[in-house]
C-alpha cells in the first residue's frame, strides 16, 4: 500500500509541476528555473524506485519540501485547482456547443401551433392542486398554476408589473392592489390581461371571497437549433428554421429591434422557387408543395389546430400573386397561419441572417417532446 502510496505522490507532484511550468514559465528566474528542474530530476529518479526504505522515504520528504517552498501554493492549490479547471473547461465548451453547434431557444408565440407552442393561458375550473403535483407538472409540463381570490372587500386600485421579488428583472410578477391589500402573481401584465385581468379593471369593486381568476399557464416549447448544419448546406424547404430580424426591411416598422431579435418559422421556399397560395395550399413552381409530407398534410388538413395557408396583406395577398426567390433569399411561414406574421408581411429572409434549424424540443416533455418535424 505505501508502495502505491509512495508512487501517487510522485506523480501527483511532477504533473503539478508540469501545469505550473505550461502556465507561468516565463515568469520565473533563472534560479527557480534550476532548482524546477532539479526537483523535476529528483522526482523522475525516485519514479524507479520501490519507496521501501527509510532512504526513499525521507528523499520524497524533501522534495516535497522543495516543492512546497517552490510554489508556496501547492498546498492549498492542489485541493481547488482541479475542481476550478474542470468547471472551466466545462463552461468553455458550453459557450462552443451553444455557439457553434446547439442553441437553446423559446418559442415566444403562437405562429406556429400547434406544431410548436409558445406561451398559452387556459382556464382551471378546479381548485388548485397540491404542492407535489404543481412542483411535478412545473418540472415535467412547465406548467404553473395561479389564482387570484380577494381576501378583503374593496376597489382595484392598481395593477403593476415589475422584477420578481424587485430583484430578478429576467422574471416578471404582477402586483394587483385590491383595498389594503397587495396580491402578488409570477406573470406579466400584459399575460394577467389576457388571462381577464386588465387596465379596464382598475377602480371595480370587488368582494371578499370572490374568485377573480385561476387558470393555467404553459410554458413556450424550448428546443435546440442546429446551429452547425448550415454551414454545410442551405435550408431545405419545408423544414423548421431560426433566424434573425436584424435589416430585414419592413418587419416590425416603428420597433427597435436588433440582431438579438429571433424568428422560428417553417421554411416553405428556397432559391429558384417560384411560390403561390391557393388556400389552404401553397404551390412552389405551379405544384401543390409537400402533399406526401406528414408535417404539409397536417398543415393542408384544416384539423386539429391546423388552418392552412391564407393570403398575405402584402406579399401573396390574392389568387395569382407570386413570388420568385432569388439567390440567398428564403421564404418563411408559420404553421398557423391565420396568427403568423411572416414573408407574407415583410417578404423574403436573406441568408446572412439564417442562424439554423429547429432540431429538437428538449422541454417540456410533452406531446411534442422529441424531434421537430
Amino acid at each position: 500500500m505505501f508502495f502505491m502510496n509512495f508512487h501517487k505522490e510522485i506523480k501527483e507532484h511532477l504533473h503539478f509541476m508540469r501545469r505550473k511550468w505550461n502556465y507561468s514559465r516565463d515568469l520565473f528566474t533563472p534560479g527557480q528555473t534550476e532548482e524546477f528542474r532539479s526537483l523535476e530530476a529528483e522526482l523522475k529518479s525516485l519514479q524507479i524506485e520501490r519507496g521501501q526504505s527509510e532512504g526513499e522515504k525521507k528523499r520524497l520528504e524533501n522534495a516535497t519540501r522543495r516543492l512546497e517552498k517552490l510554489f508556496p501554493s501547492h498546498s492549498n492549490y492542489a485541493g481547488w485547482a482541479e475542481n476550478v479547471e474542470v468547471i472551466f473547461v466545462a463552461i468553455v465548451l458550453a459557450l462552443a456547443i451553444r455557439t457553434y453547434f446547439f442553441q437553446p431557444f423559446k418559442i415566444p408565440t403562437d405562429s406556429m401551433k400547434p406544431t410548436l407552442w409558445g406561451i398559452a393561458l387556459q382556464a382551471h375550473p378546479e381548485p388548485l392542486p397540491h404542492f407535489g403535483k404543481r412542483l411535478f407538472d412545473l418540472a415535467v409540463y412547465g406548467k404553473t398554476y395561479h389564482e387570484l381570490l380577494v381576501k378583503e372587500s374593496g376597489r382595484i386600485r392598481s395593477i403593476t408589473e415589475g422584477p420578481y421579488l424587485g430583484l430578478i428583472p429576467m422574471i416578471r410578477e404582477t402586483k394587483v392592489e385590491i383595498g389594503s391589500r397587495t396580491y402578488s402573481l409570477g406573470l406579466s401584465r400584459a399575460e394577467l390581461s389576457k388571462a381577464g385581468l386588465g387596465a379596464g379593471d382598475i377602480g371595480k369593486q370587488v368582494e371578499k371571497g370572490q374568485l377573480l381568476l385561476r387558470f393555467e399557464r404553459l410554458t413556450g416549447d424550448q428546443v435546440f437549433v442546429n446551429r452547425f448544419i448550415y454551414h454545410f448546406r442551405q435550408p431545405r424547404q419545408g423544414e423548421v428554421f431560426v433566424f434573425t430580424t436584424h435589416d430585414i426591411p419592413g418587419i416590425l416598422s416603428g420597433y427597435n429591434y436588433s440582431s438579438e431579435q429571433y424568428y422560428i418559422k417553417r421554411c416553405v421556399g428556397v432559391p429558384g422557387a417560384t411560390l403561390e397560395l391557393a388556400p389552404p395550399y401553397l404551390l412552389s413552381n405551379g405544384e401543390v408543395f409537400g402533399l406526401k409530407r406528414p408535417e404539409f398534410e397536417r398543415i393542408y388538413s384544416q384539423e386539429n389546430g391546423y388552418t392552412g395557408y391564407v393570403f398575405g396583406p402584402k406579399h401573396l395577398d390574392q389568387p395569382g400573386a407570386q413570388v420568385l426567390l432569388k439567390k440567398d433569399q428564403f421564404w418563411a411561414m408559420g404553421d398557423n397561419s391565420p396568427q403568423s406574421s411572416d414573408s407574407r408581411f415583410w417578404g423574403h429572409v436573406p441568408r446572412k441572417n439564417l442562424i439554423g434549424t429547429g432540431a429538437v424540443v428538449y422541454w417540456p416533455f410533452g406531446p411534442r417532446w422529441g424531434a421537430i418535424h
